[in-house]
C-alpha cells in the first residue's frame, strides 16, 4: 500500500522563518557587539602607542640634554685640570727656586762663617 504524501505544515515554515530570523539576529548581535569591542581596543592600544612615543621622545630629549651637560662638564673638567698642572708646575718652579735660594743662603751662611772665623783667627 501506498502513503500518501505529506504536505508540508504551512505553520511550521512560519515556525522555521522566525527561529532563523532570531539566530541571524543573535548572530548579527553578537558581531556588532564583537566590532564595538574590538573598536574600543584598537583604540585603547592607539592611546597606548601615542603615550608610548611620548614618553619615547620625552626621554630621547632628556638624553639628548644630558649628553649635552656631559660634554659641558667634560670641557670644564678638562679646563680644570689644564689648571691645576698650570698652578702644579708654578707651585713647583717656586719650589725650586726656594731651593736655590736656601742653597746660595747656606753658602752664604759657610762663607761668613768662615771669615769670621779668619777675623777671630788674626785678632788673636
Amino acid at each position: 500500500r501506498r502513503q500518501p504524501r505529506s504536505t508540508p505544515n504551512p505553520s511550521s515554515a512560519g515556525v522555521r522563518c522566525v527561529q532563523e530570523t532570531d539566530v541571524y539576529s543573535e548572530s548579527e548581535n553578537k558581531f556588532k557587539l564583537f566590532m564595538t569591542e574590538l573598536q574600543a581596543s584598537e583604540k585603547k592600544w592607539k592611546t597606548l602607542v601615542e603615550n608610548n612615543e611620548k614618553i619615547l621622545a620625552e626621554r630621547t630629549q632628556e638624553k639628548a640634554d644630558l649628553l649635552t651637560q656631559m660634554g659641558e662638564l667634560e670641557m670644564k673638567l678638562d679646563k680644570m685640570q689644564r689648571e691645576l698642572r698650570t698652578k702644579d708646575n708654578e707651585i713647583k718652579s717656586i719650589k725650586n727656586m726656594h731651593a736655590i735660594e736656601i742653597a746660595n743662603i747656606k753658602h752664604l751662611n759657610e762663607a761668613l762663617l768662615k771669615e769670621k772665623m779668619l777675623l777671630i783667627e788674626e785678632q788673636n
